[in-house]
């Protein structure tokens, strides 16, 4: 069953054959062009990821209702339950390994404390996770690419959690071939740029700064972010503006969308909340809880 689900929603890279127009259900009974960013792309030669629907779903951390966040055993939930795409977080060791853990403290998700990028990787590996503060017997926290390697064909969302991961995550993502089905996550404005620069087939979504997250507030907030960002958006790799779904309006999504850009609304546990964005036209919605919530594609 989990074969079948991969195969079917594996998005693949962007060719001539995407460059239809559709209709989004935030353009009332007009249309737009939705392949704008994938003729950009295509032109360019860049291969970037594409939402295999919209909205698209998105697993928090894997499934965490069900499994521990951050584990093989939460991703192939997620995935058994419908979701589009799996998010992982990702930190760093002492020792330069990129982990699957939420951080910095390891007390939060495991049986350690301290700090996770002042352990080492044997270290961690020795602990056990801890689901709602119970330890699960026997499940330690793996490394990113066990997740990878053990989920073919499925989507990813890297969260780097530190700046630390980005190159070590560039290139698992290299040397595992997962650029026409990742995003990398976690990163404003400036690391974005980074990402650009050393990772040329890598898609990224760009999350705001503290100063964002102010003004996202405010009525001011879809044209601050879109006026700010207007360049950073129209670029092929960009995918989409990450955003607190609270921060989601009818004006932002009309914004980023006429910039060509997507927009990705996180975190939703709520069904009701979710369909309102749903109907709002946002492009992706992050859960905890993908078992439960249920969209029509459009």
């Amino acid at each position: 069953e989990l074969d079948r689900h991969v195969a079917k929603q594996r998005p693949g890279p962007v060719g001539l054959g995407d460059l239809v127009r559709t209709q989004h259900p935030s353009e009332g009974n007009g249309t737009r062009t939705r392949c704008r960013r994938d003729q950009r792309a295509y032109r360019c030669g860049a291969m970037v990821y594409r939402v295999p629907r919209r909205p698209q779903l998105v697993g928090h951390m894997g499934y965490p209702a069900k499994e521990p966040a951050n584990t093989v055993a939460s991703a192939r939930a997620a995935v058994a339950a419908g979701a589009d795409m799996v998010e992982i977080d990702v930190s760093m060791t002492a020792d330069r390994h990129p982990i699957a853990i939420h951080g910095p403290k390891l007390e939060h998700s495991t049986t350690g404390s301290g700090r996770v990028d002042r352990s080492t990787l044997d270290h961690v590996k020795a602990l056990q996770v801890k689901r709602r503060g119970e330890v699960v017997p026997g499940m330690s926290v793996p490394l990113v690419t066990e997740i990878v390697e053990d989920l073919d064909g499925v989507a990813f969302n890297f969260d780097l959690k530190t700046g630390r991961a980005m190159r070590p995550v560039l290139a698992m993502i290299e040397a595992e071939d997962l650029a026409d089905r990742c995003v990398v996550s976690g990163a404003t404005a400036w690391r974005v740029g980074r990402v650009l620069r050393a990772a040329p087939d890598v898609t990224v979504l760009l999350n705001l700064n503290r100063v964002d997250k102010v003004l996202a507030r405010t009525r001011l907030g879809p044209w601050w972010l879109t006026t700010r960002y207007r360049r950073l958006l129209r670029k092929p790799r960009v995918a989409a503006l990450n955003i607190n779904h609270n921060w989601v309006s009818p004006a932002l999504v009309r914004r980023a969308h006429a910039l060509g850009a997507d927009l990705w609304a996180s975190t939703v546990d709520d069904a009701e909340r979710a369909a309102q964005l749903a109907e709002l036209g946002v492009d992706s919605i992050t859960t905890n809880r993908i078992g439960e919530i249920t969209l029509p594609a459009t």
